[in-house]
C-alpha cells in the first residue's frame, strides 16, 4: 500500500523491501470498472497520484494479485480487524476473492469497538498499532 499523508508511512517500508530484492505490489484501481489491481511498483519515482488523490504506479509495469501479504488500508479498525475504509469497498471484494494473508498499520487513535460490521466486511487478520 502506498500510504496518504495521515496514515503510517509505508515509503521506507516499501524501500527497504525493494533494496533487499523484494517484489512490491501495489493498488492500482480502474475506478470506472470498479476493479482493484495490484501492480508491481519498481521505484519509488514511479509513483503518481490519481484523480482521487491515490498514490499509484504510473509506469507499465507487471499485475499480480495472487500475494503472499497485503498491507490493508483504513480510516478506523476494531480490535477484531474489522474496519470502515475510504467508501469504495475496493480492499474487502479483492480480499474475499483472493483470500491473501492481510496486515493493517494503523495508528491508535484509529482503533474503536463501535464501528459497525457488514455481512460483506472482510477482517484484517493482524493490526500494527502504532502508539501516538
Amino acid at each position: 500500500m502506498l500510504s496518504m499523508p495521515h496514515e503510517v508511512q509505508t515509503d521506507p517500508i516499501i524501500q527497504y523491501a525493494l533494496d533487499h530484492h523484494k517484489s512490491v505490489y501495489v493498488p492500482s484501481t480502474n475506478y470506472d470498472k470498479h476493479i482493484m489491481q495490484f501492480q508491481q511498483l519498481e521505484d519509488l519515482n514511479q509513483v503518481g497520484v490519481d484523480e482521487k488523490s491515490i498514490r499509484y504506479v504510473n509506469a507499465d509495469t507487471p499485475v499480480k494479485n495472487d500475494l503472499d501479504l497485503v498491507v490493508v488500508p483504513g480510516v478506523i479498525f476494531n480490535h477484531a480487524g474489522y474496519r470502515i475504509g475510504y467508501g469504495g469497498g475496493y480492499f474487502d471484494q479483492f480480499l474475499s476473492q483472493y483470500q491473501p494473508s492481510t496486515i493493517s498499520l494503523v495508528y491508535d487513535i484509529q482503533l474503536s469497538d463501535q464501528i459497525p460490521v457488514e455481512p460483506h466486511d472482510y477482517p484484517v487478520q493482524e493490526l500494527i498499532i502504532a502508539k501516538t
